[in-house]
This record gives structure tokens, C-alpha cells and sequence, in this order.
């Protein structure tokens, strides 16, 4: 059974819609494309990946950086500048050369990625 609902949510935003989506149709694409859309979905056997997350009923939280308020994101940033240890994002920073994309896409697409990675343009 599938349900999506609409419902006037906080001031400035004007819907966001909730979706249960047990056979992971296209109800749960249209509720995680909205801001501040919610998905519920069942139990299942997935690997440990997003995919998995959403079939055992994780809940997965993003930031909108681009349509959130600007006195909301200027808070985020100030929380980053003194809650982040620099040493522990440098250690978990790896750069790359832009020549050297393509090989490590299918890294990351077998899940051999961790971390972060910084593409060197130059």
C-alpha cells in the first residue's frame, strides 16, 4: 500500500510531501525531491549503502545548502568553524588529479572510497 500526503509545513516553505513507499515506486523519488521530504519504507535486505539505509527504515538527513535561508546556513557554517577538527578532515582528504577521475569513479562505485575527495584542476 502507498500513501503520499501534502501538508502545509513552517513558515516560508510552502509544501512538503511524505511518502510510504513499500514497493519503491516513484512516490519515494517525488518525496525525496522536495525540501524537507520524508520517506518511510519497509524492512529489507539491501547492502550498506543508501539503498540498504532506506530499506531498513534509516532515516537520511541532507543539508540543503543552496535553498536554505542565508541566516540558516551562516549558523551551519559557524557551527563547522568551531565544532570541525581540522586534523581529522585532513585525514580523511584525499586529492586527485583531474586526469585521474575516471579511474577512481569505479572505486567509489564499488564502495572502496572513504572519505573525502578533492579534484586538483590545475
Amino acid at each position: 500500500m502507498r500513501a503520499l500526503l501534502t501538508k502545509k509545513t513552517e513558515a516560508g516553505l510552502s509544501t512538503a510531501l511524505t511518502g510510504l513507499d513499500p514497493a519503491r515506486q516513484r512516490s519515494g523519488a517525488d518525496a525525496l525531491s522536495r525540501r524537507r521530504g520524508r520517506l518511510r519504507t519497509r524492512a529489507g535486505h539491501g547492502p550498506a549503502g543508501v539503498d540498504g539505509a532506506l530499506h531498513r527504515g534509516i532515516t537520511l538527513a541532507g543539508i540543503d545548502s543552496v535553498r536554505a535561508p542565508r541566516e540558516l546556513r551562516l549558523a551551519a557554517w559557524a557551527r563547522l568553524a568551531t565544532d570541525l577538527e581540522l586534523p581529522k578532515l585532513a585525514a580523511a582528504t584525499q586529492e586527485i588529479e583531474l586526469a585521474d577521475v575516471p579511474g577512481t569513479v569505479a572505486h567509489l562505485l564499488r564502495g572502496e572510497v572513504r572519505g573525502r575527495l578533492v579534484v586538483r584542476i590545475s
